[in-house]
């Protein structure tokens, strides 16, 4: 499955898509983590990529971002 599903230029967006959709998140740790997003309890890591236009997800994440991406396309 896919994981490289959020564009980068749409990040600010989603994190306004997580407080209207009240899920928590937090400022990623190390170099490579983003942002990190609570699902159920679990905190999940949004990796940015040495190349591509995408940010990598965890698998747990994917659901979201898919609805993020849903409600995008118009």
């Amino acid at each position: 499955m896919k994981r490289a599903l959020l564009h980068k230029s749409k990040l600010e967006e989603f994190k306004s898509f997580l407080i209207k959709e009240q899920f928590q998140y937090r400022s990623g740790k190390g170099d490579f983590q983003v942002l990190q997003v609570e699902v159920r309890g679990v905190w999940y890591p949004i990796y940015s990529r040495l190349t591509g236009d995408h940010f990598t997800t965890e698998q747990g994440l994917i659901p979201l971002v898919r609805l993020f991406i849903k409600g995008q396309v118009k």
